[in-house]
């Protein structure tokens, strides 16, 4: 969870979050482009790769 902290780690600051939304939701936008009928589960699997 991004803004709770916890074992001790502390939270995420909320400019970390967006910055890391604003960096890799074009990855996102650009793999729907590139593959239109992969299903959303492998697109998962290969953002998460």
């Amino acid at each position: 969870m991004p803004f709770v902290a916890a074992g001790g780690a502390d939270a995420n600051p909320p400019l970390e979050v967006m910055t890391n939304v604003v960096f890799f939701l074009p990855f996102g936008i650009h793999l729907a482009l590139l593959a239109p009928r992969l299903p959303w589960w492998a697109a998962g699997l290969i953002a998460a790769g």
